[in-house]
């Protein structure tokens, strides 16, 4: 829900320069980013999980996907997907299976305790550049994917924050809430101040807050952690009590 609003976020902007939409094959959720040919941004939602799949949904998704010009896209597929031979259609569309996703949750109890040489604040739409340009270092991004990150600051059922060192931002992360449902997402550091216990403080003043709006449940997501691709930011939630819901097998284009 969190990652569709986005696209409708970016759908209101006066010029969206990604050209973000929003497109629907039965009941599974298609954002398309012609502009980011990457599969973050043009991931297949929700197949089969609603109602049984059908082997024609999978063709139409890769039409659609082809169709706006990408060829770096993607369709997730929970461990509960039906029905079981999803997984041979995929496969004999020479899609690839690709990296795995972790979904997360924990009570949204007390936060834990955090590193306390930040100073984390709830921003609104003056500090949204600031935002968007942590994330833009933490993740790699041009000046052009600022709107990606900005769109949706301010927003209803949208909160945004900074942590600083001094008056450098250094960290932020968003929470969105969907009735008592929160869901955690952009916990970014920038490079050179990780390993100080920012990521975990943006967690933990997250939590609180998801506890303070009245939430019981909060949900996140992170790449899986493998011995051989061992990731830190699975790492500090597990630490910030989140357990462990389900693997998500995520399929790309072979070529």
């Amino acid at each position: 829900m969190a990652w569709t609003d986005i696209v409708r976020a970016m759908n209101e902007l006066p010029d969206d320069p990604l050209g973000a939409r929003l497109e629907q094959v039965g009941s599974v959720v298609l954002p398309v980013v012609p502009a980011l040919d990457f599969m973050q941004f043009n991931r297949a939602i929700g197949l089969g999980i609603d109602a049984p799949a059908e082997e024609g949904q999978v063709d139409e998704i890769i039409r659609l996907y082809r169709a706006a010009g990408l060829s770096r896209y993607s369709i997730s597929l929970s461990p509960n997907a039906q029905p079981a031979e999803i997984r041979d259609w995929l496969l004999a569309r020479d899609l690839k299976r690709g990296s795995d996703y972790a979904k997360l949750w924990r009570e949204a109890g007390p936060a834990p305790r955090a590193a306390k040489a930040l100073r984390i604040e709830l921003i609104g739409r003056d500090d949204a550049q600031a935002w968007a340009a942590v994330q833009r270092a933490a993740w790699g991004m041009p000046a052009a994917m600022a709107p990606w990150f900005t769109a949706t600051v301010g927003r209803p059922r949208w909160h945004h924050y900074l942590g600083f060192r001094g008056n450098t931002p250094v960290v932020g992360g968003a929470l969105f809430i969907a009735g008592e449902a929160a869901w955690l997402g952009f916990g970014a550091t920038v490079p050179v101040f990780r390993r100080h216990g920012a990521h975990r403080a943006i967690i933990a003043k997250r939590i609180g807050e998801a506890a303070a709006q009245g939430c019981s449940v909060i949900v996140t997501d992170a790449e899986a952690d493998t011995p051989d691709a061992p990731n830190p930011s699975y790492h500090n939630l597990v630490r910030s009590g989140f357990r462990l819901a389900y693997l998500r097998a995520t399929y790309t284009p072979s070529t």
